[in-house]
């Protein structure tokens, strides 16, 4: 059995191993049906393209990098009949949005640059205009101003009370 060594992770590593293990769980079969990244002498472009090679995914991109910039980038797979899927193509991420901007606090509270506890409307002014629905006056909606000020951590954790 193999098991994890225990190590201390900053909310960086901690948010850099999520994604990459987001993006690792499509090639799990790949991985665990082939050789490991190991036996192939490290070679992330020949699991790329086994994951592909085994209908797993029609089509991947991937990337590596530190805070120094990109250290490696490829693609395996046809994006459209006949047209190789290329480094620079454009995903939707759907229902990512929250992952991505959390994953981005997390950096700017880890810099020193952005708190917890700081007020959404002071990123988003917008947000100081918001209202709660209170209720109805027959058809007519009675808004209010909210008891408390949205924070990223009201946003990070789902209890901003946004849909």
């Amino acid at each position: 059995m193999n098991t994890i060594p225990s190590q201390s992770f900053t909310r960086r590593d901690f948010m850099a191993k999520a994604a990459a293990f987001g993006v690792a769980i499509p090639l799990a079969n790949s991985l665990m049906s082939t050789t490991s990244l190991a036996a192939q002498g490290g070679d992330i472009e020949a699991v790329l393209a086994t994951a592909v090679a085994q209908n797993d995914m029609p089509f991947v991109v991937a990337m590596t990098g530190n805070a120094a910039g990109v250290t490696w980038s490829g693609a395996a797979g046809v994006r459209l009949p006949g047209v190789a899927a290329p480094e620079d193509t454009v995903f939707r991420i759907f229902s990512m949005t929250k992952a991505i901007g959390t994953t981005a606090a997390m950096q700017l509270i880890e810099k020193g640059k952005l708190s917890v506890d700081t007020p959404v409307e002071e990123i988003l002014p917008q947000f100081a205009d918001m209202r709660v629905l209170e209720g109805f006056d027959g058809d007519t909606p009675k808004l209010r101003a909210p008891k408390t000020k949205a924070t990223i951590r009201h946003l990070a954790t789902h209890t901003s009370g946004l849909v």
